[in-house]
């Protein structure tokens, strides 16, 4: 009787810890970003407490007129904005339904996706005469938003001293169009200057959080650590990031390498013609003013069926839809 009385009193006391941790940090709950203030939350377990920042603006909604261009700097806001819900996952194609077993399938996607989160302890929180590492973690195509499913760090940034910044980015032909159309362009990559975008957010923001914008290290796994592993090669990026940790994939897997412009714009004009039914001419036009949710279906049908007679345009389906291309800007020959 007395060691379960123990017990209660230790998790009780525990508790009671916990809660009065996270009533000393409540004035830092509001960030004040560059670009204007968020409100985050805190929460505890027997582990100890977490400052969360959710559905961090980075960059501007890449909807309307922005869909397929490069990220825009996130404009100014007024008031604090309620950082305490994750954002929507972007919008991609997945061969799963969302009765599957994968959490992230059973939330609602979105074309509005550029968001990040950040996590870190009450305890460093605190510590504001010191900075922290940073690590910055992209999601695969089925691990969704981050700070859910998969890749929940709370329990990680309460085990170590550092910070977990998870970002969302445009995956599918959201964020890897190329197309070439008569004097009207896409230039693809867009997932990618995503990515770049979100670096240079933490780096110029970093100090807002107790952060060391010289100690950050990337962090992806399988499609991820493709795509993160191209900041290797783009001398912008290498000004935002110290390491990089790449797990079960990497760019250097030629059979997924990035693909030439010459066969990206090859598959989009299939795609835009052939799935969609726009007129050549017009094909930029007709795909910015298609519904989400229509090229999100049509891209599943492209995968679905090998419709092109052409060795080459048939061969593209045995690689990804969409992904990186050569575009002699971002990646290079």
């Amino acid at each position: 009787m007395m060691n379960k009385l123990h017990i209660f009193l230790f998790v009780f006391f525990l508790h009671a810890i916990n809660a009065q941790n996270c009533d000393q940090i409540d004035s830092k709950l509001v960030l004040d970003t560059n670009a204007g203030q968020i409100k985050g939350s805190c929460s505890c377990s027997d582990n100890g407490c977490v400052v969360s920042w959710l559905s961090v603006p980075y960059a501007q909604a890449p909807t309307n007129q922005n869909r397929f261009q490069a990220p825009k700097p996130v404009q100014a806001w007024s008031g604090i904005l309620d950082g305490t819900k994750k954002p929507s996952p972007c919008m991609h194609y997945t061969k799963y339904s969302r009765n599957e077993k994968f959490p992230y399938l059973k939330e609602e996607p979105s074309e509005d996706c550029l968001y990040l989160n950040i996590f870190m302890s009450t305890k460093l929180l605190s510590q504001s005469s010191q900075t922290f590492a940073i690590l910055a973690l992209f999601h695969g195509s089925l691990e969704g938003p981050m700070g859910s499913g998969l890749h929940n760090p709370t329990l990680f940034v309460l085990l170590n001293d550092i910070i977990v910044v998870t970002v969302s980015y445009r995956l599918d032909i959201f964020g890897f169009l190329h197309l070439i159309d008569k004097g009207q362009s896409i230039q693809g990559n867009q997932g990618l200057l995503d990515q770049f975008t979100a670096l240079k957010w933490i780096n110029q923001n970093s100090a807002k959080f107790n952060a060391d914008s010289n100690r950050v290290t990337l962090m992806g796994s399988y499609s991820a650590a493709k795509l993160i592993g191209y900041h290797l090669i783009f001398r912008p990026s290498s000004d935002y990031f110290r390491n990089i940790i790449l797990q079960n994939e990497s760019p250097v897997n030629l059979a997924k390498n990035a693909m030439s412009s010459q066969l990206a714009n090859s598959k989009a004009q299939f795609f835009a013609k052939q799935i969609l039914g726009c007129k050549p001419g017009k094909l930029v036009s007709c795909l910015m003013h298609m519904s989400a949710n229509s090229l999100i279906t049509a891209s599943k049908y492209f995968r679905a069926n090998k419709l092109a007679s052409d060795d080459q345009l048939t061969s593209m389906f045995l690689q990804n839809a969409f992904g990186p291309v050569v575009d002699a800007k971002m990646l290079q020959n």
